[in-house]
C-alpha cells in the first residue's frame, strides 16, 4: 500500500511539473490549455445521452431539445450550452435526477472555466502593460529617428524637432525606466504634435537591444553620450565607443544605411571613437564646438544667436543641394535666381581612404563657375527652394572693396573651467592670438592641478598666448572687480565643473550679474565683450534682457550639430569651417561697407555689395538699442532679396567671409 502511495505521489509531482511547465509558456498555452479541459469536460456532460437524457420522462422538459438526431449531436448541443451558459440548468426543470446533477455539474465547471478565462486575459493585459512600462517591447518603426543613450540634450533635439514642424517618429534607447523618461520630457520639452515618441529600455551596447528598436531601418541615428548606466563608474564616451563599435562591425543594412551621427565630449577620446567609428558614422565632438563658438561670440557680440539661426529648424538653416543644370555659370550670378535661399559655397566629390565624400568650399569668389557633380550650399527658409533658372543678373551699384582690419582680441579672460577650456586654449593660440596676448584663467582648482589638466590635455605647448592661472572665487564682486584688466579684455564665462557643482549655472548667474554691476561702475557695459555658457535654457532667458554679451546655451547649439548632421552628414564639414577661426567665418560688418545708399537701398543692394568684397551677406543685424528678443535681439537671417532698408551706422550686416 505505501508503493502504490509513493507511486501515485510522484504521478501527481510529475504532473504538476509538466503542467507548471506548460503554464510558463505564457498565455497562449494557457489557454490551449484551458480550452483542452473545457473539451473534456463537455465530452463528460455528453455521457449524460446514457443517463437517460432523451428519455420518455424528460420529453416535455424545455432545456433537452431533440431536433438534431435525439443523440450524440443532440447530447453535444446540451452539454456544451450548460458550459457556456450557466443559467440553463433553469430549463432543467423537471428533468430526471441523473439529468439534474449532470446540469448543475456542467454550469458549476462552466463558471470555473470562464472565471478562469477572466483571470487569463486579465493577467496578460497587465503584462502587456507592465512590459510597455518596462519598455521590453520590439518597435516595429521604419524611417525613424533612432537615439541611442540620453542626457540633458535629449531635450534640446525634441524642441528642435518640433519646431521643424515636419511629422517624425522619434525612438529613444537608454537605461532608464520609461517612466523616468516620460517624466523629464513632460518637464523639460515641449513636444510639438509633429513628433510621436517611442521610449525602450535597454543597453544601447547591445547588438539585440539595437535590433528590438529596429536600429537597421531608422532614417536617422543619433548617439548620444549615455548618462543612463547602471554604474556611474563608466564614463558616457566609453559607452558611446561600444555603441559605435556595434554600429560600424554590422554588416547586414539591407536596401541602405541610416544616417549616423555621435557624441563624443572628451576631446581624449575623439581618435578612439573615430577609429570605432570606421567611417561610418560622423563623429561630433562637443567641447571643441562649444569652445569654437564661444572663442568667436567674444569676439562679435550677438554672433551666437547668429549660429542658433543657422543650425536650426526654425529659421533659415543651411542646406546643400543639387542642380545640375547650373553648371559653368559663375557663382556671383547664381543667387537671383533663388528666391528664398542665398548660396554660400559648393560641395564636391572625393575619394578618401576607399570613401566617397563630399567637401565643402565656403565662399569659392564671385568668378567661380561651378564644375560638373558640383552641389551648392544655400542658407535657406526651408527645403523648399524657389529655382528660376531663367532670372537675370542683378544691376548692383559698385561699392569699395578697401579691406577692413581683422577682429583679433587683445587679451581674454576666462572665469571657470570645464571640458571646452582646452580647446579655447588651442583656438586661440593656433588662429587669432597675436604673439604674447595674455590669457588669464580663473577657476577653484589648485594651480598644481590646473597645471597637470593643461599638460595631459593640450595637444601642444602654447606658442602664442601668454597662459596663466589663477585660483580664485570670481563670483564675488570684490574679487571679479580686481581680475578684470582694461575694457580690450574680452571675457569668456564657462558653465564651471572645477568645484564640482550640479547646477553649474547658478554660480554662472551670480557671476555675470557681478560683472554687469562692476562694468556698469567703470561705464564699459556696451563696449565690454562677453561670451557666457549656461546650461540650461531657462537660465539663460533669466539673463536674456541683461544685454550683456552673448549667451551660449551648449547642450542646445551641440544639439542642433547632431540633428542637422544626422540628416545631412556633409554639414559637419560645414560647421567645422565656419567656427574654425582658421577657415570660412561668419562676421558681423558695418552696413555702409555694402552699399552707397545705406538710408534707401533693399538687401540684394546688400548682397551684390559683398560678392564684391569677396563676401557672401547672409542676413542683417539691425541696431540693438531698437531690437529685443520678441524680434530676435535684431538679427534677420536670409531677409526678402526685395526688403527696403534704412541702414543706420549701428546696424551690422552678416556675412560668410576668409578674413575678419
Amino acid at each position: 500500500m505505501a508503493a502504490w502511495s509513493k507511486v501515485a505521489q510522484e504521478v501527481r509531482e510529475h504532473v504538476r511539473y509538466r503542467l507548471d511547465n506548460w503554464f510558463a509558456r505564457g498565455t497562449g498555452a494557457q489557454v490551449l490549455l484551458l480550452t483542452a479541459a473545457s473539451a473534456l469536460v463537455v465530452l463528460a456532460g455528453m455521457s449524460t445521452y446514457w443517463l437517460g437524457l432523451f428519455a420518455p420522462e424528460n420529453a416535455a422538459v424545455e432545456g433537452i431539445r431533440r431536433d438534431l438526431d435525439q443523440g450524440l449531436a443532440d447530447s453535444f448541443w446540451w452539454s456544451i450550452n450548460h458550459v457556456l451558459d450557466p443559467s440553463a440548468s433553469n430549463s432543467d426543470y423537471r428533468a430526471t435526477w441523473p439529468v439534474v446533477l449532470v446540469s448543475f455539474g456542467l454550469c458549476f465547471a462552466g463558471l470555473g472555466i470562464f472565471g478562469t478565462l477572466v483571470g487569463l486575459v486579465s493577467s496578460a493585459i497587465e503584462g502587456r502593460l507592465a512590459t510597455l512600462r518596462s519598455g521590453n517591447g520590439v518597435v516595429k518603426e521604419r524611417d525613424h529617428l533612432l537615439i541611442l543613450g540620453w542626457n540633458d540634450k535629449i531635450f534640446s533635439i525634441l524642441r528642435l524637432l518640433s519646431e521643424s514642424a515636419r511629422p517624425v517618429t522619434v525612438v529613444v534607447l537608454c537605461q532608464h525606466e520609461i517612466d523616468f523618461m516620460k517624466g523629464r520630457v513632460r518637464t523639460e520639452a515641449t513636444v510639438g504634435r509633429n513628433v510621436r515618441l517611442v521610449f525602450r529600455t535597454g543597453d544601447p551596447t547591445n547588438l539585440v537591444e539595437l535590433e528590438r528598436v529596429a536600429f537597421d531601418k531608422a532614417f536617422n541615428l543619433v548617439v548620444l553620450a549615455d548618462e543612463s548606466g547602471s554604474s556611474s563608474a563608466e564614463d558616457p564616451d566609453i559607452r558611446v565607443i561600444k555603441t559605435l563599435i556595434q554600429l560600424s562591425s554590422y554588416r547586414e543594412w539591407g536596401e541602405r544605411r541610416p544616417k549616423m551621427a555621435a557624441e563624443i565630449i572628451q576631446r581624449g577620446y575623439f581618435q578612439a571613437a573615430s577609429i570605432a567609428a570606421a567611417g561610418e558614422v560622423t563623429i561630433v565632438n562637443s567641447s571643441a564646438t562649444i569652445s569654437k563658438l564661444l572663442v568667436q561670440a567674444s569676439r562679435q557680440p550677438d554672433l551666437s544667436i547668429v549660429y542658433r539661426e543657422l543650425f536650426g529648424f526654425s529659421g533659415s538653416e543651411i542646406f546643400v543641394a543639387g542642380y545640375p543644370e547650373l553648371q559653368g555659370q559663375r557663382f556671383g550670378e547664381l543667387w537671383p535666381k533663388f528666391a528664398n535661399a542665398i548660396p554660400i559655397g559648393v560641395s564636391r566629390m572625393v575619394r578618401e581612404d576607399g570613401r566617397d565624400r563630399f567637401v565643402p568650399h565656403l565662399n569659392p569668389g564671385a568668378d567661380y563657375r561651378v564644375a560638373k557633380g558640383e552641389w551648392l550650399i544655400f542658407v535657406s527658409r526651408g527645403r523648399n527652394l524657389a529655382f528660376d533658372p531663367l532670372a537675370p543678373p542683378y544691376p548692383g551699384e559698385v561699392v569699395s572693396t578697401a579691406p577692413l582690419e581683422p577682429v583679433r582680441p587683445s587679451q581674454v579672460l576666462v572665469l571657470g573651467w570645464n571640458e571646452s577650456i582646452y580647446d579655447i586654449v588651442t583656438e586661440l593660440d593656433r588662429n587669432l592670438a597675436p604673439p604674447g596676448m595674455p590669457l588669464r584663467v580663473v577657476a577653484h582648482h589648485a594651480p598644481e592641478v590646473a597645471a597637470q589638466l593643461m599638460t595631459e590635455n593640450l595637444s601642444a605647448p602654447s606658442r602664442n598666448v601668454a597662459y596663466s592661472y589663477v585660483q580664485q572665487n570670481y563670483a564675488k564682486r570684490e574679487h571679479l572687480s580686481e581680475l578684470l584688466g582694461p575694457a580690450n579684455e574680452s571675457v569668456i564665462l564657462l558653465a564651471d565643473r572645477s568645484l564640482g557643482d550640479d547646477d553649474p549655472d547658478a554660480r554662472t548667474i551670480i557671476t555675470l550679474l557681478s560683472l554687469r554691476d562692476v562694468l556698469r561702475e567703470r561705464g564699459e557695459s556696451a563696449e565690454r565683450l562677453v561670451a557666457t555658457e549656461f546650461l540650461h535654457p531657462q537660465n539663460a532667458d533669466l539673463l536674456m534682457g541683461q544685454k550683456l554679451g552673448d549667451m551660449v546655451i551648449s547642450p542646445e547649439m551641440v544639439s542642433m550639430v547632431l540633428t542637422q548632421v544626422s540628416q545631412q552628414l556633409m554639414l559637419k564639414l560645414i560647421y567645422e569651417e565656419l567656427l574654425d577661426a582658421g577657415g570660412c567665418e561668419v562676421y558681423l560688418k558695418p552696413a555702409s561697407l555694402y552699399t552707397t545708399h545705406p538710408a534707401k537701398c533693399v538687401f540684394a543692394d546688400v548682397i551684390s555689395g559683398s560678392l564684391q568684397r569677396g563676401e557672401i551677406a547672409i542676413g542683417l543685424r539691425l541696431d540693438r538699442s531698437e531690437s529685443s528678443r520678441a524680434n530676435n535681439f535684431g538679427v534677420i537671417m536670409n531677409p526678402p532679396k526685395d526688403l527696403n532698408l534704412e541702414l543706420g551706422p549701428q546696424d551690422r550686416v552678416v556675412v560668410v567671409a576668409r578674413d575678419g
